[in-house]
């Protein structure tokens, strides 16, 4: 073999591990561009655990005690003294009442009492002892009312509180007419303090008398830890009441606080993340991660399986007769739209 043939063939020996290097370039750049383009995702395992559920809702401070008080009725409102809230002690003022209407009522009232007087007169000298007899009761019960009327005037015209207390109810309005009913309620503060919110129902299968929870106020400026609930009733379809006794502390009558509580399941479940479990109507499914052998070696790809939601917090989901097991890999973030078969690439 001349020297010239040993050139060639050194020459292309040398284009042949060249082309081979681009090859394998090539390769593992097709490669890489391949699954990059893959979706991405995140996996995880399910566990046998038990579900914490966080139980949170607002509620008020109340007194077992409320004492209505009434104003004079019929009798036009010209200024309310007190609101919500107010503390108020036995002869503060609550009312005002309109001065020169109730003058004008009394006035009125005593001109009735006269022609009512006038009136049974006639009927004694007609001997209509009846409609005299009659006449006798009105004339006493407008007699009681306008003396009713003519002491609020002599007291300067105003409504004052017979109890001492915190303001709870305002029934009254300025420029109304005072009616039959309570104008006011006030809370006895020297009766017992408690605490009540409402629930839902799934939250009052985990709540029961005498289950410890907490409670907070004014923004987490005043906490009542280990608040025992006395009970929990039902007080309409789907929503129930908490009650819970409050030892003396710094909060009153008609403060809104929050009541929060961590409660337990007393059974262990197999339980995966939320964010892995989806849904298509009622049914619930999870994707899995499975491997296989491809062309570029081993390969993951999207297996859909369906499961049993049973139970939730707002972490977890428990499932059943599902097939999962611990070893299996759940997805539980990824990049694009997966569905049965896909390829990924696990980050």
């Amino acid at each position: 073999m001349d020297e010239k043939q040993i050139t060639l063939k050194t020459k292309a020996l040398k284009y042949f591990l060249r082309f081979l290097a681009v090859m394998l370039v090539l390769t593992f750049a097709s490669r890489a561009i391949y699954a990059y383009q893959l979706p991405r995702v995140l996996v995880t395992s399910m566990k046998h655990t038990t579900l914490n559920y966080q139980i949170k809702s607002n509620g008020t401070v109340q007194t077992t005690n409320e004492l209505p008080l009434y104003a004079v009725p019929e009798m036009r409102i010209a200024e309310v003294c007190v609101k919500n809230g107010d503390t108020v002690a036995e002869g503060d003022v609550l009312l005002k009442y309109d001065t020169a209407y109730l003058e004008d009522y009394i006035a009125k009232l005593s001109r009735q009492i006269e022609t009512l007087t006038l009136t049974r007169s006639d009927y004694y000298t007609a001997q209509a002892w009846n409609n005299a007899k009659i006449l006798t009761f009105q004339i006493e019960d407008e007699q009681k009312k306008l003396e009713t009327y003519q002491k609020v005037l002599d007291d300067g015209a105003v409504m004052t509180s017979t109890a001492n207390g915190m303001i709870c109810s305002v029934n009254v309005t300025a420029g109304n007419f005072t009616g039959e009913t309570a104008g006011f309620l006030i809370a006895d503060l020297s009766q017992d303090l408690y605490y009540t919110a409402e629930i839902t129902e799934e939250e009052s299968e985990l709540l029961f008398a005498g289950d410890l929870v907490n409670l907070s106020f004014r923004g987490g400026n005043v906490m009542l830890s280990d608040c025992e609930i006395q009970s929990v009733n039902k007080i309409s379809d789907g929503v129930y009441m908490v009650e819970i006794p409050l030892a003396p502390s710094e909060v009153t009558i008609g403060e809104i606080g929050q009541m929060s509580v961590k409660v337990m399941s007393d059974e262990r479940y197999d339980c995966i993340p939320l964010e892995a479990v989806h849904e298509n109507g009622d049914q619930h499914y999870v994707y899995l991660v499975e491997e296989s052998e491809g062309f570029l070696g081993t390969e993951y790809h999207i297996s859909v399986r369906n499961v049993v939601v049973t139970e939730q917090n707002d972490s977890y989901a428990a499932v059943q007769d599902s097939g999962l097991t611990s070893e299996d890999k759940i997805v539980i973030y990824t990049n694009k739209e997966l569905y049965e078969g896909q390829v990924v690439r696990m980050n």
